[in-house]
């Protein structure tokens, strides 16, 4: 297993199994529940159109949460109420 942290967002990691026919995304904001926010977005849509760019887009894809509580508790409101409100 390779371990990959996304280099717009420490909230997203890519671990790639079996030879990257195997991709996990983890959402890994655990004290917030996982709850996803526009850099982790942007941080996903970047991974996905790399793997489109190199060819190298794994046949399975998962996502898991970090932190046992939450897999994901929706959008992070509180940071796009700070990012609109800026």
């Amino acid at each position: 297993m390779r371990t990959v942290t996304s280099p717009t967002s420490d909230k997203i990691l890519f671990d790639h199994h079996d030879g990257g026919h195997v991709s996990e995304i983890r959402l890994n904001a655990p004290k917030a529940l996982n709850a996803v926010d526009t850099n982790m977005c942007n941080a996903i849509i970047e991974e996905l159109k790399r793997w489109e760019r190199e060819n190298a887009a794994p046949r399975v894809v998962m996502m898991s949460g970090e932190g046992g509580k939450a897999f994901c508790a929706g959008g992070d409101v509180v940071s796009l109420y700070k990012a609109h409100a800026s």
